[in-house]
């Protein structure tokens, strides 16, 4: 933008001429948002119902989520523990 104001125009002088203010087109330069891990969900259910089975449990790479060709979180989604039950009776 631009006033008519260096000189004002005085004793009959013209008002300037020309646009008084100018649009143009910019973008800023986006920055990339690299992915980061939630916490942890509570460990699953045992997958065996006597004995020794699996558990696991998982997170998510939503805090915050990649964007703008930001990396992926690094490291694993999910985790697996051995877990025990009541022993299996043989009958």
């Amino acid at each position: 933008m631009r006033t008519c104001t260096n000189p004002v125009p005085k004793n009959g002088g013209l008002n300037c001429t020309g646009q008084d203010r100018q649009i143009r087109m910019c973008s800023k330069d986006l920055c990339p948002v690299h992915g980061g891990w939630s916490g942890w969900s509570d460990w699953g259910t045992c997958s065996a119902t006597c004995d020794v089975g699996m558990s696991q449990r998982w997170r998510a790479c939503t805090n915050p989520k990649p964007a703008l060709a930001g990396d992926f979180c690094l490291g694993a989604q999910q985790e697996y523990k051995m877990c025990t039950a009541s022993p299996c009776s043989s009958k």
